[in-house]
C-alpha cells in the first residue's frame, strides 16, 4: 500500500514554538504508489507530555488535509503539545504519521502575561567611544583665582592615526575680555600643530543683537558651563546655555547658519571627525581649574546620557604629586594633559533554553555513518 503522511505542520509551521493561538490549525499531505488515492477520512489525536489527551478529532469522513482547526480543552500556555493524524485512503488503506509537536506562548496578548519577568540587558546605555561621532560633551569648570586658562580635550588617540598624537582641544582663556575660545585641531593633519589654533572666537552670546558678554574679567572664577555638540564632521558651542560658535555658509538658498566644521576633509559624504575617543583636560603649568562634571550624551532618541562623572577634580599649583583619591592634581610642574576613554558596558547577547529531542533525527545516522566510513577509508589508507 505505501500510504504515508508527510509534511505535517501546525500553523504552517514544523514543530513551532510559542503558539499563541487557542485554536492552531493543522495540515499535512498524503502520498501513496497505488492510483487515484483521495484521503477518505481523518483523526486528529493531541497529547500533553504524560501522554494526556486533550483532543480527540474521532473520525472525520472528509478530504480536508490543511485549516484542520483544534477544538479540545483550552490550552496552557508554554506547553508541548504532540500530535499525529491517522488517515484512511480511498482504497480502505490506513496509516499513521509520526509524532509531531507544538509549544504554546504566554497565550495573552496583554501586560499581565509579563508579570514578574525581567529585562534582559545591561544597567545603563553602551557607550563605544572609538565609534561615536555624533555627541554632546558637557563640562561643569570653575576657574580659580589667579587662573585664566585650561582646556578640553577630546577625540583623543582615534585609532585611524597611528603615527602621531590627535586630538581636539577646546580652550578657554580669560586673559581676553570677553574671555575667548581657541579651537584645536591636533595631529589629525600631520601639519595640525597644537600652538595654531583652528578658530577663536570671543564667548559672547550668538543670538544676541548686541552679542553680549557670557564669560568676562568679572565672572571669569564663577562656575560656567561648556557644551560641545559634535554632529559628525561639525560642533556647536554653548557656553551657560547661551550658542558660542556659529558659522555662516553659503548655499544654494543663500547664507545660512552651520556648525563649525572640525573635519579637514570635509562634512559631505567623508569619514567623521572628530569621534568621542578619549576625553579629559590640559592645563597649562600653575594654573588651576576645578572641574566639577563630565558629561556624554546622545543627540539623537533617546537624547540620554551615556556617561557621567560629578566627581570633583581639582588642577592647581598648590602642593605637588598628584592624590588620586581626593581627585586633586598638581601643575606645579609643568602642564597637565590628561584623558581617559569613557567607553563602557558591552552589549548583551541575549540567549535562551531549548529542548532537545531525545530521537535521533535520520539525517544525523546518516552523516555519522558517512563519518564513520571516511574514517575507515582514512585508516586503510594509512
Amino acid at each position: 500500500m505505501a500510504l504515508k503522511v508527510l509534511d505535517c505542520k501546525t500553523e504552517y509551521r514544523t514543530d513551532p514554538l510559542g503558539i499563541d493561538s487557542k485554536n492552531p490549525r493543522f495540515s499535512w499531505r498524503i502520498e501513496s504508489e497505488e492510483n487515484d488515492t483521495l484521503q477518505k477520512l481523518y483523526r486528529v489525536s493531541v497529547t500533553t507530555e504524560d501522554g494526556t489527551v486533550v483532543w480527540d478529532s474521532g473520525d472525520v469522513e472528509e478530504p480536508q488535509m490543511s485549516e484542520v482547526r483544534y477544538e479540545g480543552s483550552e490550552l496552557s500556555a508554554t506547553t508541548m503539545y504532540y500530535w499525529t493524524v491517522t488517515v484512511t485512503d480511498n482504497h480502505g488503506n490506513t496509516t499513521v504519521s509520526d509524532k509531531n509537536c507544538f509549544e504554546t506562548g504566554l497565550m495573552d496578548g496583554t501586560i499581565a502575561a509579563f508579570s514578574g519577568a525581567k529585562w534582559i540587558g545591561p544597567t545603563e546605555y553602551t557607550l563605544s567611544s572609538d565609534v561615536r561621532s555624533v555627541f554632546g560633551l558637557k563640562v561643569r569648570f570653575k576657574i580659580e583665582d589667579g587662573s585664566t586658562r585650561f582646556g578640553i580635550v577630546f577625540g583623543r588617540g582615534d585609532k585611524r592615526i597611528k603615527d602621531r598624537d590627535n586630538y581636539f582641544k577646546y580652550e578657554i582663556d580669560g586673559s581676553y575680555n570677553p574671555a575667548m575660545l581657541k579651537i584645536y585641531r591636533v595631529g589629525i593633519l600631520p601639519e595640525d600643530g597644537e600652538d595654531t589654533p583652528l578658530a577663536e572666537v570671543p564667548i559672547c552670546e550668538y543670538d544676541d543683537a548686541a552679542k553680549k558678554p557670557v564669560i568676562t574679567s568679572d565672572n571669569l572664577h564663577d562656575e560656567h558651563i561648556i557644551d560641545i555638540q559634535v554632529t559628525g564632521n561639525a560642533a556647536y558651542t554653548f557656553v551657560d546655555d547661551k550658542r558660542i560658535d556659529v558659522t555662516i555658509e553659503k548655499s544654494f538658498f543663500g547664507e545660512v547658519e552651520a556648525p563649525r566644521t572640525l573635519n579637514p576633509i570635509g562634512s559631505n559624504d567623508v569619514n567623521t571627525y572628530p569621534r568621542l575617543n578619549q576625553i579629559g583636560f590640559h592645563v597649562p603649568q600653575n594654573e588651576g581649574v576645578k572641574i566639577s562634571l563630565i558629561e556624554v550624551r546622545n543627540l539623537r532618541k533617546p537624547y540620554a546620557v551615556v556617561y557621567k562623572d560629578d566627581a570633583v577634580y581639582s588642577f592647581g599649583a598648590e602642593g605637588s604629586g598628584d592624590d588620586q583619591a581626593s581627585k586633586t592634581i598638581s601643575t606645579k610642574d609643568g602642564d597637565v594633559f590628561i584623558t581617559k576613554d569613557p567607553s563602557h558596558t558591552s552589549i548583551p547577547i541575549l540567549r535562551t533554553n531549548f529542548n532537545i529531542r531525545a530521537d535521533k533525527i535520520k539525517r544525523q545516522g546518516s552523516m555519522q555513518q558517512q563519518e564513520e566510513s571516511m574514517s575507515a577509508e582514512s585508516t586503510g589508507r594509512r
